[in-house]
């Protein structure tokens, strides 16, 4: 959440804040500096426990949800490193293993990852499971699994290029090729697809970007017909003003499941050095692929605000309230059709060791 501070410092710190250890980066950045200079072996551990409760909605009722992740870092040389994170969640009831890459300082400003890694697209992807990084309980719909839009990781090879400039800013540039790729939450599934996101961050108030991909996917299911196309495009923007963390993305996709359009804009706020407020307004609409009965098309709104109490850089509490709008056009409707209107609330507790 925190990318357009993160450009300006030193490149060590850097690399940690561009993945999950961006926790160590942004929470206790002094100690994490330390850490890299002295520590050839680091080990972090961090995750959340939710409890959402939807008021009318289809399917509604408490739901329990938790992540419990685990990330080790081998700096095998000052310029080469090892990355393994493992991770448990309770919907899928088993560990798994979430990242394991080599990550090789070409040069000063060019780093080279190979293995299973985040895909680099979006604000927030790459730390997308680090709630200790956002004020909000959930995570916007453009990162929905359920969507497919935004993976979560891939297995292939990432190259990312920085450019610093007193004049016009610094920039970082990544490409990337994936065999397979992995949604929130999913099993790998083989693809030929290629990529990359371009970041800007003009002086240290704004940080715009832009992400695209591009491809071929075997089908998520055995009954799938066989490999389909997919190509998508994500443009985001981020602006400190005022006090506050504006930022905004939009993205559109199409795949063999059909198209995809998603949005949102949220604003975050620093109330006390251990509160800060957030509100989001999103949408999402999803259009089922023509003569596909299987899909559901559906048109959806949230608006949504809650409050972060971050007591201690390792643990804290978030509280979110939302209001939600769906139009769903389903194939084959049950004979009670669902609520297109209902509210939820949920609380989580983080933590960072």
């Amino acid at each position: 959440m925190q990318a357009s501070r993160s450009l300006s410092r030193p490149r060590a710190e850097h690399r940690l804040a561009r993945f999950a250890s961006a926790l160590c980066a942004f929470a206790l950045a002094p100690a994490c500096c330390a850490q890299d200079a002295e520590r050839a072996f680091d080990v972090h551990g961090y995750g959340q426990a939710s409890e959402l409760k939807s008021v009318s909605a289809p399917g509604g009722g408490f739901e329990f949800d938790y992540d419990l992740s685990v990330l080790g870092v081998w700096r095998v040389r000052p310029d080469f490193r090892a990355w393994v994170q493992l991770a448990r969640y309770r919907e899928l009831n088993g560990t798994r293993l979430e990242w394991a890459f080599l990550d090789w300082d070409v040069s000063a400003s060019t780093t080279l990852r190979l293995g299973q890694a985040r895909v680099p697209m979006g604000l927030i992807n790459e730390a997308r499971d680090v709630q200790t990084l956002r004020n909000s309980v959930s995570k916007p719909l453009l990162y929905d699994g359920e969507h497919g839009l935004v993976d979560e990781a891939l297995r292939g090879v990432v190259l990312e290029h920085r450019r610093e400039s007193a004049d016009t800013g610094n920039l970082i540039a990544e490409a990337y090729a994936a065999g397979a790729t992995i949604r929130d939450e999913s099993s790998a599934v083989s693809a030929r697809v290629v990529g990359g996101r371009v970041q800007w961050t003009p002086s240290s108030s704004w940080n715009i970007a832009a992400s695209a991909y591009v491809g071929r996917q075997a089908p998520h299911a055995d009954e799938a017909p066989g490999w389909s196309s997919r190509r998508a495009l994500v443009l985001s923007t981020k602006l400190h003003a005022m006090d506050w963390d504006l930022s905004a993305e939009a993205g559109a996709g199409r795949s063999s499941e059909g198209t995809l359009r998603v949005g949102y804009l949220q604003g975050d706020r620093e109330i006390s050095p251990q509160h800060a407020v957030f509100a989001r307004v999103e949408s999402s609409d999803r259009q089922a692929a023509a003569g596909d009965a299987r899909e559901t098309a559906e048109r959806r709104t949230r608006l949504a605000a809650g409050v972060a109490w971050k007591p201690s850089p390792r643990w804290g509490c978030r509280l979110e309230a939302g209001s939600n709008r769906a139009s769903p056009t389903i194939p084959n409707p049950p004979a009670t059709a669902p609520r297109t209107r209902w509210n939820d609330v949920a609380v989580g507790v983080n933590f960072y060791l």
